[in-house]
């Protein structure tokens, strides 16, 4: 098939099918926006419907395009779109005079030019096509996971380890835990000093220090002027013996 026949209109939506794939190829060349349906095909670019019209504007001489849904395609002008892509839309670069970015782009046409000659050497006829083809359903294609091999474990290994498990569990068991608080009774010794023992470590004496009095609170100075009041009346109960009595 010739470079300048034009292709059946399935083929040419198989073409823009796989191209479109290309991830530079979902957004116009000119102003980023999604989805472009227009070629400039001087340059092999995907353009919005906006920036199509700037693009008539600057005359064929300038910018031919076309629409990928409602125009014929020639072989050539696919192959165009084929070597180009958006990929290198960049080296034209992002100013926002489009006149004055396309007029200057006459280097780039001849680029593309010279790319679709030795295109025609390398992959003549409709093998671009193909090639496409070929490439985007190995991109689109999932990859393939490996299988991740577990390790072995041997009977006895499993039986030592069960075993290990049991012995800390006994171990566990066999300890007293205990969380219960331990209270111990304040003991008062009657007919000595007011002495207060709430632990074998702590010891509370509130008549020779004061400052235990402060330490245990409220409770303390009951516990002290309860013990006062019990050894004055057993002073006043007991008789008093002068003398001998006959």
């Amino acid at each position: 098939m010739d470079d300048h026949d034009s292709v059946d209109k399935l083929i040419a939506n198989t073409f823009f099918k796989h191209v479109r794939a290309q991830s530079n190829n979902k957004r116009c060349a000119d102003c980023d926006k999604p989805s472009p349906i227009w070629i400039a095909v001087t340059y092999g670019f995907f353009i919005c419907t906006e920036c199509a019209a700037k693009h008539r504007e600057l005359g064929v001489e300038i910018s031919k395009v076309k629409s990928m849904i409602l125009d014929g395609w020639k072989l050539s002008e696919l192959r165009r779109v084929y070597v180009s892509g958006n990929a290198n839309a960049s080296k034209l670069g992002k100013g926002p005079d489009m006149r004055l970015k396309y007029t200057g782009a006459e280097w780039y046409a001849k680029n593309v030019d010279d790319m679709v000659k030795k295109s025609e050497i390398d992959e003549p006829g409709m093998e671009f096509i193909h090639n496409l083809e070929c490439k985007s359903k190995n991109t689109l294609q999932p990859k393939k996971v490996s299988d991740i091999k577990m390790p072995k474990f041997s009977e006895d290994a499993i039986i030592a380890q069960v075993q290990n498990d049991d012995v800390i569990k006994d171990n566990v068991s066999n300890k007293e835990i205990s969380t219960a608080p331990v209270h111990e009774e304040a003991v008062i010794k009657k007919n000595s000093p007011a002495s207060l023992r709430i632990s074998s470590r702590n010891k509370f004496n509130l008549e020779n220090n004061p400052t235990d009095t402060n330490r245990l609170g409220f409770g303390a100075l009951n516990l002290k002027d309860s013990h006062e009041a019990e050894s004055s009346v057993e002073s006043i109960e007991k008789p008093t013996i002068s003398g001998n009595q006959q």
